[in-house]
């Protein structure tokens, strides 16, 4: 065993740095009513309003600009100085916008969810409130569908300044954005603080009276589809069911009976189902379930973590595309499928006299056995479909591993793979989410203080650490004021005392 003596220790100072990192605002739900901002009651507020963020950009930018922000801005409160490069609280009337040479305002994003409704509109207040020289600024409402790609321009949205004084307060109302903005789990829209024309002193332009609303979505039609062609099962006498998620007779596979269409084609149409409804179904073999169903698990078409079909039921009336049973696509198609490798490391694990194996949703996670590499390591090939995501779980013998939070997910804790090409995956220690770590060598550590400038207490001193759980153990009088304590710890472990 190795000796380490300690005599002196040092502090390490850790120091932070300003995050210039664009941030995404969590989406405001217009299930829940409309978008409203009017203003701030507190003049003095950092604060952005809800679902809310200031951008910047790395230059100053165009009407033309619709590139992601290169990073966040403050707000600042209303007592900024007025010619100072800023996204600034207005109190009462809204937010204004100035650019400067070296702090490229900017814009207002703003992120809604309309899951459930029809196409958003939009409604806002602008004015040019400070006088520059004679250059042009401007302001254009933008969108974009989730957070990431360019933004689109809506039109009629335009507000320029006045080169040559203050030109008037602008009021858009129900400006419509186009119809791919309903019924989305994420829509950002951004009001874009650019350059125009001209030079010298810019104008600040403020931001107010954002309102943001949605239309209602009537129910709709939804027709299911299943080619039973290739199937070479025993179907019931009552024929094909649909079972599912539905808002009435939930799970029932006898309540929907489908109707046989000719040449293996069956079909059922729900009536009035609530656009962006998260269905999930699948099809039954006859009116109850011991007749047999799907296992749609780990397929590119089926919910995480379940054995069903997923749909977000669209905005309109819809007829879905024919699939084959048991299957994402039409029957006959030929799916794109690639090798995967699963490794698992059970060298820190006794080992079932059964083996290591693994268990998913490629074999109904069953026990499949791994095979053996030496030095611990056991690995498992199949060839997936590309874009399904796989669950599963390796098992030692009997045992099923349970994996930390971080590298499992849904109610059973199984790992998850999406798969989009070939891949070896690295193998993990069993049970956790990295590599193995062996045993490190053990160190004995001496720690030594001088305590000859204090006075001592009769029952001497103490040290606590992570050594002894932070349990104070007496340290040994070496005379002089000297006093010494000697411990044991892992190498590569970090010591706290």
């Amino acid at each position: 065993m190795k000796k380490l003596n300690l005599i002196a220790a040092a502090l390490a100072l850790l120091t932070g740095s300003y995050a210039s990192a664009q941030t995404d605002p969590t989406p405001f739900a217009l299930s829940s009513g409309d978008y409203v901002f009017s203003g701030f009651t507190d003049e003095e507020s950092t604060e952005y309003p809800a679902s809310t963020q200031g951008w910047h950009f790395g230059s100053e930018p165009g009407s033309d600009m619709t590139g992601s922000a290169a990073g966040d801005r403050d707000l600042a409160a209303q007592s900024s100085g007025f010619t100072s490069g800023s996204i600034r609280n207005e109190g009462a009337a809204g937010i204004s916008f100035l650019n400067s040479g070296n702090n490229h305002i900017g814009a207002l994003a703003l992120a809604v969810n309309s899951e459930g409704a029809g196409a958003v509109t939009a409604s806002f207040t602008v004015e040019d409130i400070r006088e520059g020289s004679t250059r042009q600024n401007g302001i254009v409402l933008q969108y974009r569908v989730g957070n990431d790609g360019d933004f689109t321009t809506v039109e009629e949205t335009l507000y320029l300044s006045d080169p040559e004084g203050l030109a008037d307060e602008a009021v858009f109302t129900d400006i419509p954005l186009p119809g791919e903005t309903a019924n989305q789990s994420l829509v950002q829209l951004r009001w874009l603080y650019f350059y125009e024309a001209g030079t010298g002193a810019r104008d600040r332009i403020r931001l107010d009276d954002i309102t943001v609303t949605t239309a209602e979505l009537d129910p709709v039609d939804v027709t299911f589809r299943v080619d039973m062609s290739e199937f070479g099962g025993t179907i019931d006498a009552s024929g094909m069911h649909l079972a599912g998620n539905f808002p009435e007779d939930t799970w029932n596979p006898g309540a929907r009976p489908m109707t046989d269409e000719g040449d293996g084609v069956w079909s059922y149409t729900e009536e009035g189902l609530e656009p962006g409804f998260a269905l999930e179904y699948k099809f039954v073999l006859g009116n109850d379930w011991p007749f047999g169903d799907e296992n749609m698990g780990g397929q590119p078409c089926s919910a995480p973590g379940t054995t069903n079909r997923s749909l977000s039921v669209p905005a309109e009336n819809t007829t879905l595309p024919l699939v084959c049973y048991n299957s994402c696509n039409p029957c006959g198609f030929v799916a794109e499928t690639v090798s995967v490798t699963f490794s698992v490391d059970m060298s820190l694990t006794d080992l079932a006299p059964e083996g290591a194996g693994i268990s998913g949703s490629f074999n109904d996670f069953a026990f499949e056995a791994m095979e053996d590499q030496g030095n611990g390591i056991y690995t498992f090939t199949t060839d997936p479909e590309v874009g399904s995501t796989i669950e599963y779980k390796f098992r030692n013998g009997d045992e099923f591993e349970s994996p930390p939070a971080e590298c499992s997910s849904g109610p059973f804790n199984n790992r998850q793979l999406t798969v989009t090409e070939e891949t070896v995956l690295e193998p993990v220690c069993y049970g956790t989410c990295a590599p193995c770590e062996m045993p490190g060598e053990m160190f004995e550590i001496t720690f030594a203080v001088d305590a000859s400038q204090i006075e001592v207490d009769p029952e001497g001193l103490f040290i606590a650490g992570t050594f002894n759980g932070f349990s104070p153990e007496p340290m040994t009088d070496a005379g002089d004021g000297i006093y010494s304590f000697t411990a044991e710890a892992e190498s590569g472990t970090t010591v706290l005392w």
